[in-house]
């Protein structure tokens, strides 16, 4: 309950900040704001309310949060079964990241083998 009201929260300060009339104007709009576009203009015969465009944000983020963790899945599984390619994987990453452990955005362009293992 306290996670969803949190997450509730969040959205509600994200709807308010952009129906802010003293907001900076952006170069490009976001779906949210096209979504409050909709929602301060009514054009369907039923109310669009904010609890609409919250709900309709959370089915853009959620289901990408679940694809990503799917992937990662299916990676470790694919890892697990071909551990010739595990090992591949974990030199090329240790190779890389050296004594840091752990992996960040700017070494990811230096692990192509770990991306091919991901894509395929």
């Amino acid at each position: 309950k306290k996670a969803f009201k949190e997450l509730d929260t969040y959205l509600q300060e994200l709807l308010d900040e952009t129906l802010d009339p003293n907001r900076p104007k952006q170069e490009t709009e976001s779906f949210i704001d096209l979504l409050m576009q909709i929602y301060k203009d009514q054009p369907f015969s039923i109310k669009f309310t904010h609890e609409n465009v919250k709900a309709m944000i959370l089915d853009i983020v959620v289901p990408g949060t679940d694809t990503a963790a799917a992937v990662v899945v299916w990676a470790m599984t694919y890892l697990i079964k071909y551990p010739e390619a595990m090992k591949k994987a974990q030199d090329e990453v240790r190779s890389v990241i050296g004594d840091k452990g752990y992996v960040s955005e700017e070494d990811i362009p230096n692990l192509p083998y770990l991306k091919a293992v991901i894509k395929e």
